[in-house]
């Protein structure tokens, strides 16, 4: 990604990163949705900033 040097070069690159965070968010099926959060910590600790940031979307 490159670096925005204007304003309106600013907001057009948030605006694209945001509608890909909200077509990510959107292919998630209803199913996986609606199942419970697991909070393995146990797996992979360099890991856990994923579930971080899952964890606040969903909130």
């Amino acid at each position: 990604m490159r670096r925005v040097t204007t304003k309106k070069d600013l907001i057009e690159s948030a605006n694209t990163q945001y509608q890909k965070l909200i077509d990510l968010l959107n292919s998630i099926s209803i199913e996986a949705v609606n199942k419970p959060f697991a909070f393995n910590v146990d797996e992979r600790k360099e890991a856990h900033w994923k579930r971080d940031v899952f964890v606040h979307l969903y909130e």
